[in-house]
């Protein structure tokens, strides 16, 4: 399937969704635009030469003003183009053949889940030019990076995390790693990875695991750690601790166990260390280890008020409720909850 528009109408309906926003006290840039369709300005100003050639808009050269709806105006011509593609996407499905679901689903169902109109215009883009494209995989990564809870923005150090937390996480995470497409479970796609984002792919690899893609999470946290890719401390110890969980769901207790050990003796880093442990509290805790678990998620839990960090305690509290549960102390487990829930309000979580 080739591109289902031309990508000057991705272009116009782009800037009619933005444009709607100005209505709601929401203004974008040109650069907002360049991004949410994966294209350089250049080649935006490219497209929008083409538009005002053709009469669909109307363009401005404004120097020092960046505001989209200042530098173009949609004319009645091209409102009428838009209403064609509005009607357009009306008949746009995604199918159980091409995009990983187990039903059709209209176009039009997930623009209408999507509420920033920069991640509709994205969706747009890739759903347009990719055979291929895996709608769980998408609205995943959507989730995950969007997440305060996710590991990468708990363990990002200053100017790590920037990517995924400003501007458009999501459509960062895709577009730096170049995975418009389904990922096909090999590390072909990886050659010249240096040039992108490690915390892109730790989302991606985050949400395999989580769909159980175990070989492919198991491929892409390898591929990290690896000596060919540079990594920071917080980066390498993700990679290690999802390269546990990917283990750990695969079956292999044991050879998890190992890794997780090994990491542990290979940093000083008393929040790494701490929340290994817990990790391997739940581990044992799953193994029916119940006093050696107990003991481990009593010393991290120390470590993190020692650290005044709500949002790991909001974790092991969480998790040692669940080990308390396993015990049949039900009491006991309904305390670590509710402490669970106290620290997550602390660590600024929204709750649903």
């Amino acid at each position: 399937m080739g591109m289902w528009m031309a990508k000057e109408e991705l272009v116009l309906i782009g800037i009619n969704f933005l444009l709607h926003e100005k209505e709601k006290g929401h203004t974008y840039t040109k650069s907002d635009l360049s991004q949410a369709l994966d294209i350089t300005p250049k080649t935006l100003n490219d497209y929008l030469k083409i538009l005002r050639d053709v009469g669909l808009l109307e363009t401005k050269q404004r120097k020092f003003i960046k505001d989209l709806d200042v530098l173009v105006k949609i004319t009645d011509k091209g409102r009428e183009r838009v209403e064609l593609i509005l009607r357009k996407i009306e008949n746009l499905i995604l199918t159980p053949e091409n995009h990983n679901i187990p039903n059709i689903v209209m176009v039009k169902a997930i623009l209408d889940l999507i509420t920033d109109p920069l991640e509709k215009i994205f969706f747009l883009n890739v759903f347009s030019s990719n055979k291929d494209f895996d709608l769980f995989l998408f609205l995943d990564v959507l989730g995950i990076s969007r997440a305060d809870s996710n590991i990468v923005n708990i363990f990002s150090g200053p100017g790590e995390g920037t990517s995924l937390q400003q501007g458009l996480p999501f459509i960062v995470t895709f577009s730096k790693t170049s995975f418009h497409g389904g990922l096909k479970g090999t590390t072909s796609k990886l050659e010249g990875w240096s040039e992108k984002d490690p915390a892109a792919l730790l989302i991606i690899s985050e949400s395999c695991q989580k769909q159980g893609r175990l070989k492919e999470a198991k491929a892409y946290y390898e591929f990290l750690l690896s000596p060919s890719t540079k990594l920071t401390q917080n980066h390498w110890f993700i990679a290690r601790i999802g390269l546990v969980q990917t283990l750990r769901k695969s079956g292999d207790m044991e050879k998890a166990l190992e890794l997780l050990e090994e990491t542990m003796g290979m940093t000083d880093n008393k929040t790494f260390i701490a929340y290994a442990k817990q990790i391997k509290a739940m581990l044992y805790s799953m193994e029916g280890k119940f006093n050696e678990s107990m003991v481990l998620y009593n010393s991290s839990i120390r470590s993190f008020h020692f650290q005044g960090f709500p949002l790991m305690l909001s974790i092991a509290y969480n998790n040692r409720g669940t080990l308390f549960y396993r015990m049949g102390l039900l009491d006991h487990a309904l305390d670590d909850w509710n402490k669970a829930l106290r620290y997550a309000k602390e660590a600024g979580l929204e709750l649903s």
